[in-house]
């Protein structure tokens, strides 16, 4: 695929429409999104995004195992700061 970034956007994109849609059919209810919530929601998404973005850049030169297997050290390392930060603990 040559737009790999365009990809993205346009599975979120409909992510959001459907959700939309959803909730105005009144298949299931959302509520407000508050400050708070986008305070705690900021750095883990744009992690997150930083991840992805580094993974679709590195596929055409890497092998698709290497990329796998950094995106699995990626959550083992958020993980691991969750522990270190935050003194969450995990089963």
């Amino acid at each position: 695929f040559r737009q790999p970034f365009s990809l993205l956007g346009f599975q979120n994109t409909m992510t959001i429409l459907l959700n939309l849609m959803m909730v105005k059919l009144g298949i299931f209810e959302m509520k407000s999104f508050t400050r708070e919530q986008f305070r705690m929601f900021l750095i883990p998404s744009v992690l997150f995004v930083g991840a992805l973005l580094t993974s679709l850049k590195a596929l055409p030169l890497v092998s698709v195992s290497t990329t796998v297997i950094f995106r699995a050290l990626t959550t083992c390392l958020i993980a691991t700061g969750d522990f270190f930060v935050f003194r969450k603990r995990f089963n």
